[in-house]
């Protein structure tokens, strides 16, 4: 599966590079990941609420992401 392949509503698995992580506090001050994710083509850009890990995904490794596809 690709980045294109992706439909809002979807639920999906998907394998991405990452080009970017930060560990950023929302609004209400909870942490959040916030991440620049590509296939090798497209990218997309990911966030996970809740996030209260210390460490985060490294650059250039690759994630399995389970994912709500939305958009706003």
């Amino acid at each position: 599966m690709r980045i294109k392949d992706l439909v809002v509503g979807d639920k999906t698995t998907i394998d991405l590079l990452v080009l970017s992580s930060s560990i950023r506090l929302s609004t209400n001050k909870k942490p959040y990941l916030d991440m620049m994710l590509s296939d090798g083509i497209d990218k997309i850009s990911a966030k996970k609420w809740g996030w209260n890990t210390p460490s985060k995904p490294e650059v250039g490794t690759v994630v399995t992401i389970n994912a709500d596809v939305t958009e706003w």
